[in-house]
């Protein structure tokens, strides 16, 4: 059998705000990258801000001061935009790069920033191709002859709680091969094409409990940069045809059919699971449930050539493990306890979560993927 290459143009659409971020390194300081005016955020160029510096040693060294110096119990009370203006003696929109709506006040929290190169936001190759991994190795472990076997061995070792064994438990390996035979290397998928700015907000993300008898927010919100929903773009899968027969349909009759099918399939069990986990949390999750619902309609109805996944942050231990296998396999339980040491019920008992008048309103990171005609 000769490799052949068959490329596909893919739309993909957000269905609800998506954050992937860029790193520790991409977060915005209130002291030295943003400033907030009503409801938006003023993102500055720090280029501008350094060429207006450059000229006058005394501001530089003034402004390093003043972030140093002004604390008053670990509360700065430096304000950029009270030194641009009143120091610097310019404007804000001489030194702002872009601005960014935003519900709610920021105040002295850092921004996490959206992936991007070169300033500009995109969505990574590797991430989608993160989430069709996952989706296939769950399918080959539920459905391939040899998946369940070792679906099955993974259940008898833990039944042993033999602890050597659990260790070195890799079923990705069994699926996919060795890293330098590993079958995914046949399946390719472009970066997306790059944002406009306009395509995102700062959204107020937390960590929510959806247990009832817990606190049911964490105190510090996770300010970040998302993609908007109903945001479009586009990227480029493409599936080689090895030279063996894999046991993999997508791949060995270069069907993207198959793939999108085996994509929907995990992310309906994903969103059963996160109704049943729904179902007993407090009413403040109605709207996160409502959201879940419709999601589940949408992934009935997908035609064949689209597909909904989840990419990014926001995604809970279900969506990037083998979790949902074991979990329709009976033995999650026995899972969580002897391979996780986890022991409290449900887990994960927080999700990530945008807020909207306090109140969890939607997931982060789903979006629909449509294989071009």
């Amino acid at each position: 059998m000769t490799e052949k290459l068959q490329t596909y143009k893919v739309t993909i659409r957000t269905l609800s705000p998506v954050f992937i971020g860029g790193g520790k390194a991409a977060e915005l300081s209130p002291y030295t990258d943003y400033i907030q005016q009503g409801n938006q955020i003023i993102i500055i160029d720090q280029r501008k801000f350094r060429d207006a510096l450059v000229d006058n040693h005394l501001l530089i060294d003034e402004f390093v001061q003043e972030i140093r110096n002004r604390f008053d119990n670990n509360r700065s009370l430096f304000s950029l935009s009270a030194f641009i203006t009143d120091r610097m003696k310019l404007s804000i929109s001489d030194v702002e790069q872009c601005r960014l709506p935003v519900e709610g006040n920021v105040g002295k929290n850092q921004i996490r920033r959206f992936i991007a190169s070169s300033g500009r936001p995109f969505i990574p190759g590797s991430t989608i191709k993160g989430a069709f991994r996952t989706a296939v190795l769950v399918e080959w472990l539920l459905k391939n002859p040899e998946g369940k076997k070792q679906l099955a061995k993974i259940r008898a070792i833990i039944e042993k709680k033999d602890k050597t064994e659990i260790i070195g438990l890799d079923p990705a390996t069994k699926c996919f091969g060795a890293v330098d035979r590993d079958l995914f290397k046949y399946l390719r998928i472009s970066d997306s094409a790059f944002f406009d700015n306009s395509a995102l907000s700062v959204r107020k993300v937390k960590r929510v409990s959806i247990k009832s008898d817990k606190k049911r927010r964490s105190d510090i919100p996770m300010w970040s940069e998302a993609l908007n929903s109903d945001i479009e773009t586009k990227c480029v899968l493409s599936l080689l045809n090895p030279k063996l027969l894999t046991g993999f349909p997508f791949l060995d009759q270069q069907s993207y059919v198959e793939l999108l099918s085996t994509i929907n399939s995990q992310s309906f069990d994903s969103c059963d699971l996160e109704l049943c986990e729904l179902d007993s949390a407090p009413g403040d999750f109605d709207r996160l449930k409502h959201f879940y619902e419709e999601l589940q309609e949408k992934i009935k109805n997908c035609r064949r050539h689209e597909a909904i996944v989840r990419l990014g942050g926001g995604k809970i231990w279900f969506d990037n493990s083998i979790g949902l296998a074991v979990e329709q396999n009976g033995f999650i339980k026995n899972y969580l306890t002897d391979v996780l040491n986890i022991k409290h019920s449900p887990f994960p008992s927080t999700r990530s979560a945008v807020l909207k008048d306090g109140l969890p309103a939607l997931p982060l990171g789903w979006v629909k993927l449509s294989v071009d005609g």
